[in-house]
């Protein structure tokens, strides 16, 4: 609300956000406020301009703990808070695709399923709970496993019935999907992280106050459960993690500031009393089946141990590579995150320093391992990628369609060994002939700068003239996820989706998103009025406006479809509301036959998606006029009428001119992939290559080069193929002397 202090009433009102505001705060000497609201966004509004220049996604308004990619998408992200939610995310844009609320207290810790539609949470309340992260729905709530705070839970993907907890009452349970307890260890102090081992199932490590770790075998009974103590730590354990590559590596990190790396003996046979899923206890059992004793401890140590040190502060989440087998990342209260070489002792090859306090999370997807999410007590989740070596590895693979040569080098020493990379290759073998389908998997599966997926997805309709609009396309995902640029092609047609899914909002009872400060029933259906619009179909903009009772505008607009007289009136309205710096003009632009106008005022003001949705769905022929003064008719079998040789000239210019303001505005922003994509948008391949060489982004630019057939559109790309070819030549030539004193050895 805007006052003016001699007034009793306000003199304004201006909706910001979606959701009630937390905090609200003028930016000194400028109209602009700066807002924080309830769901966690941030927005910076120009009070003059009566325009959001910057909003956020909704996210964590505390300390998130706990991240996680699901197992059946490198796209899907789990995030859980101090603020009692779990986020989920789609990491292509980080659009917020769901929260998970019902679950009170600081939620420390969080697994999925082996299938990805199921995740386990637990909280400092001691309660554990099961989710269904497809629908929202809280499957299991076990308020009785333990007593005391629950810092850590894992999903047995071998056994997928099977669950891991660990407390603060010093405990560790082993339980099964519906909640009932088939083991039960107590520890000499609070237990914090465990883990299931990839390499037998029926094993676990968990970390202990008293700065052990203790590996236990739940497929035997009595004595024989205890298989190691791993002592070595001086103070606690609060994270441990098996390699899911090398059988019997187990990493630790504690608040003695150090990473440790121990290698146990995983072999073994087990009963049969963990796996078939046997009755089990009822929830609340306490009966104990393995107690820890002093005499105890000393059983079993390990082969060996390294030490790692670097960390400023108390280590707390770590993680192994799913490819590259030496390879282990930690982070810690110091804000840091650390790339460690485990083949020698104490070597640190890396150090991120993006957080600005305390790393609780870690997490990577084996489909795309070389990116790394992150979360912080700074409230935000950060996505990395390893660079360094990568790159040549991505030029080889893009020129030969092919990465063969690094994941079967001999003595087992190729740089990728994981299930990942298998499946890459794979995948390449089936589409060696596909240029495009190649490189997509190729960035795919190595990760890259934001907008490199929608990079492709242009690409496909730029190189192809994909005419099956919606066909090959997950309209459904891409409304979901918030996708910063479409193509041409599909823009209109994901735009109506999505006016549609608004629209539906008058079948339901309540609104999508509802609550306190949440988006009402009636501004969803506007919302969707507005996308019909400038998606060309006025028609409906009208019908919905018509039964909201706002007749004055329908009448305005509904000219524009079959009304030619009320043309001329429509235009003289638009540019009234324009001039007043209303974004309710655009509709009666277009329905005066005025796109371009439309075009111009959404382009002053930065906002190109609409600008470029607008001028997409005009040079298509989308929007119908009775005068054919800049958007041509159609005929009444339905087929698009011949257009005149200046309609399309003026219909390219304008797509021109907005596909360089959003290219500018993307460079200006620091994102040249998203610049060269605002191209490809509007099927310029050439300029997308020169953008992508301007800003040194030499390995995208020679891959969109390859797949488009444009490898001689710049001189520079010939010179990156010559270059490029004598430095992987000299690089494998390195490999075989390498490799020859190896064998020599």
């Amino acid at each position: 609300k805007v006052w003016n202090v001699s007034q009793a009433k306000p003199i304004d009102h201006v909706r910001v956000g979606h959701t009630g505001f937390r905090c609200c705060s003028a930016v000194p000497s400028t109209s602009r406020l700066i807002c924080s609201f309830g769901d966690g966004s941030v927005s910076l509004y120009d009070m003059k301009k009566k325009q959001k220049e910057f909003m956020t996604e909704p996210g964590h308004t505390e300390t998130v703990f706990d991240t996680e990619f699901s197992p059946e998408s490198p796209n899907i992200l789990a995030t859980s808070s101090y603020d009692s939610t779990i986020k989920i995310w789609h990491t292509g844009t980080m659009a917020l695709i769901r929260t998970l609320t019902g679950q009170s207290g600081v939620i420390y810790s969080m697994s999925w399923s082996s299938c990805g539609q199921y995740l386990v949470s637990s909280s400092i309340r001691g309660s554990v709970f099961i989710w269904n992260t497809r629908t929202g729905e809280i499957l299991q709530k076990l308020d009785h496993h333990h007593q005391e705070p629950v810092y850590c839970v894992d999903w047995n993907h071998s056994f997928p019935n099977y669950i891991l907890s660990s407390s603060n009452d010093r405990t560790v349970c082993v339980f099964d999907d519906r909640g009932y307890i088939h083991k039960r260890f107590r520890l000499p102090g609070a237990v914090f992280g465990n883990h299931w081992c990839p390499h037998n199932a029926f094993m676990f490590v968990c970390g202990c106050m008293d700065g052990n770790a203790y590996v236990f075998d739940t497929g035997k009974d009595g004595n024989d459960v205890l298989k190691y103590c791993l002592i070595g730590h001086e103070a606690r354990i609060f994270h441990t993690i098996w390699s899911p590559l090398i059988p019997g590596a187990i990493a630790t990190g504690s608040d003695d500031k150090t990473v440790r790396v121990w290698n146990v003996d995983v072999v073994g046979g087990a009963s049969s009393s963990v796996g078939s899923r046997p009755g089990g206890r009822l929830p609340g059992s306490a009966e104990v089946d393995f107690i820890v004793e002093e005499d105890d401890l000393p059983k079993a140590k390990p082969r060996d141990c390294k030490v790692y040190k670097g960390h400023r502060n108390n280590v707390r989440p770590i993680m192994w590579h799913s490819e590259v087998p030496y390879l282990l990342l930690s982070g810690s209260w110091d804000g840091e995150i650390r790339l460690w070489d485990t083949r020698t002792s104490g070597t640190c090859f890396y150090v991120g320093k993006g957080h600005l306090a305390d790393v609780y999370g870690l997490s990577s997807h084996p489909q795309r391992p070389f990116t790394l999410a992150s979360s912080s007590r700074d409230s935000t989740v950060r996505l990395w990628n390893i660079t360094g070596d990568v790159e040549r590895v991505i030029y080889d693979a893009i020129s030969e369609n092919s990465i063969e040569q690094y994941i079967s080098l001999p003595k087992g020493s190729g740089m990728l060994t994981g299930p990942g990379s298998k499946e890459l290759q794979k995948a390449l073998r089936a589409h060696s002939s596909d240029d495009y389908q190649c490189c997509k998997e190729i960035f795919s599966f190595f990760g890259g700068k934001t907008g490199v997926e929608e990079l492709w997805a242009a690409a496909a309709y730029a190189l192809h003239s994909n005419s099956t609009i919606g066909e090959n396309s997950d309209v459904a995902a891409d409304v979901q996820t918030k996708k910063h640029i479409l193509h041409r092609d599909e823009i209109v047609f994901n735009s109506l989706a999505e006016a549609q899914n608004l629209e539906s909002i008058k079948m339901r009872r309540t609104s999508m998103g509802g609550g306190i400060g949440g988006m009402k029933k009636e501004e969803q259906i506007r919302m969707a009025a507005k996308v019909y619009a400038q998606s060309g179909d006025l028609q409906k903009f009208c019908d919905i406006l018509f039964e909201l009772g706002d007749y004055e505008r329908a009448l305005a607009i509904a000219p524009g479809v079959n009304i030619e007289y009320w043309q001329d009136m429509a235009q003289n309205y638009g540019r009234i509301l324009a001039k007043n710096l209303n974004e309710d003009c655009a509709p009666f632009f277009v329905a005066g036959g005025r796109p371009d106008e439309a075009v111009d005022f959404y382009s002053k003001r930065k906002q190109f998606r609409e600008a470029f949705l607008i001028a997409s769905a005009a040079s298509s022929g989308s929007f119908t006029t009775h005068r054919g003064q800049l958007c041509e008719s159609k005929t009444s079998e339905g087929s698009d009428a011949q257009q005149s040789p200046g309609f399309r000239d003026h219909q390219g210019k304008l797509m021109q001119s907005i596909s360089l303001q959003m290219a500018d505005h993307y460079l200006d922003a620091g994102e040249p992939v998203l610049a060269a994509t605002a191209f490809l948008a509007s099927d310029d391949i050439a300029q997308a290559i020169k953008i992508l060489l301007d800003k040194e982004d030499k390995l995208l630019a020679f891959a969109l080069a390859k797949v488009s057939g444009l490898e001689d559109c710049d001189d520079r790309l010939s010179a990156i193929r010559f270059l490029s070819k004598r430095e992987s030549r000299k690089s494998r030539e390195k490999v075989g002397v390498e490799d020859s004193k190896d064998s020599d050895d």
